[in-house]
């Protein structure tokens, strides 16, 4: 599912991650209003990464079991020791499309851009296919995805853009742009991490996302024969104001 382009890069990411997600923090109350009231006793994060939202979830309703689901040992290893003493997480290195566990869950959510990296139609189908067999009956699948406006991504497309932060008390730059295919709506993206804008990493990082029309992910649900019970967008992940982000409730 990865190139070793996109596995080196998540290393990075992984240590630097925490100084700029402060940026995103507004889906992890969409997650907790969502929770309460509702009989949890097994929760799934298919891409928990370094913890935000886990860690704080586990916190919360500490009655709940959460197991957290990353590709990344580098991620893991930083989420580990993020929820140490917590003794409602189990964390597991795998991928979304082919997971396996013995038991089921009452709820699986993917977070942020996680399920974009499902760009083919395969993959997409497969992990849909695998959350379907992971749930429980009358449990829940949250899955978001950005709904972005097209005049939107044609500004964006090879337009470079940056992310200011600060690790460790020095000034870093995350760099990024576009290539994107309008027609399967799918973007190559080039990622560069700087220090003090002097570049630290040898090469470009790249990856593919899938940005989904609301109708396209409903043509898909259809396909995999999963319920869509309603698309929620009250949220924005980013720090800019022009997106638009969607996440879609589903069942067996």
């Amino acid at each position: 599912m990865q190139n070793k382009s996109l596995d080196n890069h998540i290393g990075i990411d992984a240590k630097f991650y925490d100084s700029h997600s402060g940026l995103f923090q507004k889906d992890f109350e969409y997650y907790k209003e969502f929770i309460k009231g509702k009989r949890i006793n097994k929760a799934l994060e298919i891409g928990v990464g370094t913890g935000r939202i886990i860690a704080p979830l586990a916190k919360t309703f500490n009655k709940i079991l959460f197991y957290g689901l990353d590709c990344s040992e580098e991620m893991l290893s930083i989420c580990s020791q993020k929820t140490e003493g917590l003794s409602n997480i189990s964390l597991h290195n795998n991928n979304m499309i082919d997971f396996q566990f013995d038991n089921k869950f009452d709820l699986i959510y993917i977070p942020y851009s996680t399920f974009m990296y499902c760009y083919t139609i395969e993959n997409q189908l497969s992990t849909l296919k695998n959350l379907k067999k992971a749930l429980n009956n009358n449990g829940n699948i949250l899955i978001s995805v950005q709904n972005y406006d097209i005049d939107i991504i044609k500004k964006r497309n090879k337009n470079i853009r940056q992310i200011n932060f600060i690790h460790n008390n020095t000034n870093y730059q995350k760099k990024f742009y576009e290539e994107h295919d309008f027609k399967k709506r799918i973007s190559t993206i080039y990622l560069d991490y700087y220090q003090d804008e002097i570049k630290i990493n040898t090469s470009s990082f790249v990856q593919k996302m899938k940005y989904f029309l609301y109708d396209e992910f409903i043509q898909l649900s259809k396909l995999a024969t999963i319920k869509i019970i309603s698309c929620d967008r009250n949220y924005k992940f980013n720090c800019t104001d022009d997106e638009g982000d969607l996440t879609f409730v589903l069942q067996q």
